[in-house]
């Protein structure tokens, strides 16, 4: 079975606000992912929203810069899952990650 390579993110063409160099073809820390079937059962989206916010918080990201994230147009597959599953599951997952006094907490102050 062969694996198309697809794009999670930002349009890498594009330069998000505050980066002044171009996205390089080959960039190593350009977040790209890889289509699979999944079985039966698996919720693919809020797996991959889950990996993707376990990610982004062990890197330091807040709680409210992830979910900003899901939400701009301009984060890609991201923001598909954001559209197709709404807040609620973003929000779910979110405290699944943060806890409730983090999530709570953050969303605030935010």
């Amino acid at each position: 079975m062969h694996a198309e390579p697809v794009f999670i993110g930002r349009n890498p063409k594009s330069l998000p606000p505050g980066i002044d160099k171009p996205i390089e073809d080959d960039d190593p820390y350009a977040l790209t992912g890889v289509r699979y079937p999944v079985a039966d059962g698996v919720d693919a989206d809020r797996e991959v929203t889950l990996a993707l916010i376990e990610e982004y918080a062990l890197s330091g990201w807040p709680l409210e810069r992830i979910r900003r994230l899901f939400s701009m147009p301009e984060s890609g597959s991201i923001h598909d899952i954001f559209r197709r599953r709404g807040s609620q599951m973003i929000d779910e997952t979110l405290i699944s990650v943060f806890g409730t006094g983090r999530a709570a907490e953050e969303h605030s102050d935010g």
